[in-house]
């Protein structure tokens, strides 16, 4: 998860125990959304994973262009996605 998700999460955390202290109808699913949100933000975050040198070879084969610059763009790409794939 990365921050902006896990700052979302902590916003619905904190008005679930919000209106759970101030509402009078309370649900045993609200508890149950309440106890996910906490388990969810306990984890721990994942520490970043980098890109072997082979892994950053097979981007250079993928990338392609007639020019340095759109050669340049499309690898940028390539290892933009590699690294999105490998850190989710």
């Amino acid at each position: 998860m990365n921050s902006q998700q896990r700052a979302a999460m902590q916003m619905a955390l904190t008005t679930l125990e919000e209106l759970k202290t101030n509402c009078t109808i309370w649900l045993e699913s609200d508890d149950a959304a309440i106890t996910a949100l906490r388990e969810a933000l306990a984890q721990p975050q994942g520490e970043w994973v980098d890109l072997t040198s082979d892994e950053l070879f097979e981007c250079d084969q993928h990338s392609y262009g007639n020019t340095p610059w759109t050669k340049m763009v499309s690898f940028s790409r390539a290892v933009i996605a590699a690294f999105k794939e490998k850190n989710e």
